[in-house]
């Protein structure tokens, strides 16, 4: 193979890793901020989210049905009478 068709090869899959690491990194952050909306809709003081996500991890605390407003706040869903219903 050519040096040329080599180095190609080699930014081609470069470009590919640091894409998926910045898609990564965006959806993280969305992550983040829809926890922590979901802290605020519960009254805790939760600053960023981190606390939250790093404290539960996922959504266990609300899959008991106590409170689907906030679950569906956490997952992105803006649509149904658990976000109508204040």
């Amino acid at each position: 193979m050519k040096p040329v068709v080599i180095a190609l090869i080699v930014v081609g899959v470069v470009a590919g890793v640091a894409a998926i690491w910045l898609a990564e990194r965006a959806w993280w952050k969305r992550r983040r901020e829809r926890w922590a909306a979901a802290a605020v809709e519960l009254g805790l003081p939760v600053a960023d989210g981190h606390e939250l996500l790093d404290r539960f991890g996922s959504l266990p605390l609300f899959q008991k049905g106590r409170d689907r407003r906030v679950r569906n706040l956490v997952r992105g869903s803006t649509w149904g009478p658990e976000v109508w219903i204040a």
